[in-house]
């Protein structure tokens, strides 16, 4: 839908790692699936307004922190991991969302749903046991490998008498090395291959032994999660039922519990302090300038209420709630499967490709105005139009880079098939996934089949460059970083969306060059 609003593109600040384009997308979405259009302000679609409270968040954030928690001790207590698998609790809750866990008005913390057994969790669970390998750059890393899946392996098998032989051939197979004084008269693929071989000896044993009890921590966690979600919707209706001196309150309108909260602005060279102070506890979250700065505009632009700055400020603030929540507490958890493309290579999908729309992004990482995101409460009054899987274009140029766990793949692909086969119009997708070759990921198998692929090429690992999740806590240098991973990009076009955007060899070859 083509807008009268300007056309002009700007930055925020010139340091800032992202670019907002006022360009209205050239979107327009399958009849009765479209967002409702406002009355005012040049008929610019705009979605539903949903509830967001900084004193629900707090209460969100304490129900995943114990779901969290619950997922760590039986980890620990039933697989003897010394932690969870990195980012496995945040596939997991993107699998759910997909599976239809996560409805309204609960986006982020699933109800109990099919399969019981989760396929995300059950994967990353048992590719863990008994011990996954860290990368090796010397001896002393192999070395420590070897010993660790060793002692791992001997402490799964040694109380079972029938294994007792296994332990006996693979400390066999280890001690020339584990006893070694000096490690480094062995070369790394010495200690490698050793490694390899007590694996291949005991690792499917401890499989068998561990299934039972990875399925039980999948049913387990999700019902614990199911009793979090059912305890924070009573507390959401309670609230919506209170008697209100303006209008009689509803689900979509809940009043606020009673607590009293405000939420200061601290305001500092290098990073803006938002203090939540709920009664006598504070909760800080934090923000460069240039990001609170994006935020401000974005939610000038979307929200449909009156621009009140108290109301503003309560919406940025539930908004770095929610993805802190989702991202989870340790260091870097969770920010990598909200990765985003540099600003270089999203000029070059617009300039050459007419992209102007990201299926996977969020508040935080967004290029365009407009995008689909994963938490359309809090999300929507800054631009996004809800999840993608419920996103039905008929036209346009869309960017995908979704976060990289195999459900999600499979989902988006799936749709993404659908959609291109529902329409005359043009229609294109740039999409980027890991290139997961070993094995091969079922979306880059579909993909590299699909009968819209009309252009395709591989950068790197180590060739290319993303922004990470955590963008809007980091300067522009320290949130780039190199792939270590091949990304595989495709296009997939029905013929009058490869006739308007045509992926030319030298179109690809320029856009993989941006993406260092």
């Amino acid at each position: 839908m083509q807008s009268n609003k300007r056309k002009d593109k700007f930055t925020v600040k010139e340091a800032a790692p992202y670019i907002i384009d006022l360009q209205e997308p050239n979107v327009v979405c399958e009849a009765g699936k479209e967002p409702a259009k406002s009355e005012d302000n040049n008929n610019e679609i705009k979605a539903p307004i949903y509830f967001c409270d900084p004193r629900l968040e707090i209460l969100r954030k304490q129900s995943m922190d114990r779901i969290r928690g619950e997922y760590s001790m039986l980890c620990e207590k039933a697989l003897f991991l010394d932690q969870p698998p990195k980012d496995s609790f945040n596939r997991w809750l993107l699998e759910r969302m997909i599976q239809g866990g996560v409805r309204y008005p609960e986006f982020l913390i699933p109800s109990a749903t099919a399969p019981e057994v989760s396929p995300s969790m059950k994967r990353e669970l048992k590719e863990n046991i008994p011990f996954r390998a860290y990368k090796v750059r010397n001896q002393r890393d192999a070395i420590n490998n070897l010993r660790e899946y060793v002692k791992k392996a001997c402490f799964w098998l040694d109380k079972r008498p029938e294994k007792r032989e296994i332990v006996k051939a693979i400390r066999s197979l280890a001690s020339i090395y584990l006893e070694a004084r000096n490690i480094f008269r062995f070369s790394i693929d010495e200690i490698v291959e050793t490694f390899e071989q007590v694996k291949a000896r005991s690792q499917e044993h401890i499989r068998i032994l561990a299934a039972p009890i990875i399925e039980d921590i999948c049913v387990n966690i999700g019902q614990y999660a199911a009793r979090e979600r059912e305890k924070l919707m009573k507390i959401y209706f309670e609230m919506s039922q209170q008697p209100s001196s303006s209008s009689t309150p509803t689900p979509h309108t809940p009043k606020p519990p009673p607590q009293n909260f405000e939420i200061q602005v601290n305001n500092f060279p290098n990073f803006v302090e938002l203090v939540c102070k709920i009664d006598s506890k504070l909760d800080v979250q934090k923000i460069t300038p240039t990001h609170f700065e994006k935020l401000k505009l974005l939610y000038k632009k979307h929200a449909q209420q009156k621009i009140e700055e108290n109301k503003q400020i309560e919406a940025i603030y539930c908004l770095l709630q929610r993805y802190q929540t989702f991202f989870g507490n340790a260091r870097f958890e969770g920010t990598s499967l909200q990765g985003a493309l540099t600003p270089n290579a999203f000029e070059v999908l617009n300039k050459l490709f007419g992209v102007n729309f990201e299926c996977f992004a969020s508040p935080l990482n967004c290029y365009f105005p407009q995008y689909c995101s994963a938490f359309p409460d809090t999300d929507t009054a800054f631009g996004s139009r809800g999840s993608f899987l419920s996103f039905y274009p008929l036209t346009g140029s869309f960017e995908a880079n979704p976060p990289f766990t195999e459900e999600l793949m499979d989902a988006m692909v799936d749709h993404m098939e659908k959609l291109l086969g529902a329409t005359q119009e043009p229609l294109s997708f740039a999409i980027f996934i890991p290139e997961w070759i070993d094995p091969p990921s079922n979306a880059l198998v579909c993909l590299q089949k699909s009968k819209y692929l009309r252009g395709d090429f591989v950068a790197n690992g180590g060739e290319h460059s993303y922004i990470g999740g955590d963008q809007h806590r980091q300067s522009r240098d320290e949130a780039k970083y190199k792939a270590m991973h091949g990304t595989h990009v495709f296009f997939v076009q029905n013929d009058a969306g490869y006739e308007k955007w045509t992926p030319t060899k030298e179109k690809l070859n320029h856009l993989q060059r941006e993406m260092i």
